[in-house]
């Protein structure tokens, strides 16, 4: 029985360094991608689009908006992640039940990355947008 649990642990304590690398990795990944999208974006329309006989400026505004909001709540979603990992090795410590408090924090850290998708998708979408319309 007590081979049993240890294995659960074992198991359990893996699990969670997996999901806690892959939501590392997920963070990097939008935050390369937003920041390099916000530079390539200001390159491109100060080389190819003229903004002064451009139209539809709130697209370019709007899409620039979303990708530094992005990077914003990447960086607020790393911060916490840190925190919560704490926060969880300190009731391990303390030999608090850290699983469920994993669990919950786990579940705002996926709500926050899903936000900074969601926000990624909309900057870099309307930035396409506008730079279709006005070359």
């Amino acid at each position: 029985m007590i081979m049993e649990e240890e294995k659960q642990n074992d198991f359990e304590n893996r699990a969670f360094e997996t999901l806690n690398k892959s939501q590392d990795d997920f963070e990097r990944q939008i935050s390369f991608i937003s920041a390099g999208s916000l530079g390539l974006s200001f390159l491109f329309i100060e080389k190819i689009v003229k903004l002064d006989t451009s139209c539809s400026k709130w697209l370019l505004i709007s899409g620039w908006c979303f990708l530094a909001a992005t990077l914003f709540l990447n960086l607020i979603s790393h911060h916490l992640s840190a925190r919560y990992n704490f926060k969880s090795i300190e009731k391990s410590q303390n030999n608090c039940d850290h699983f469920s408090y994993q669990k919950k924090t786990n579940k705002i850290i996926n709500c926050v990355n899903f936000v900074t998708l969601i926000l990624l998708i909309l900057g870099i979408s309307f930035i396409l947008i506008f730079s279709s319309i006005n070359i």
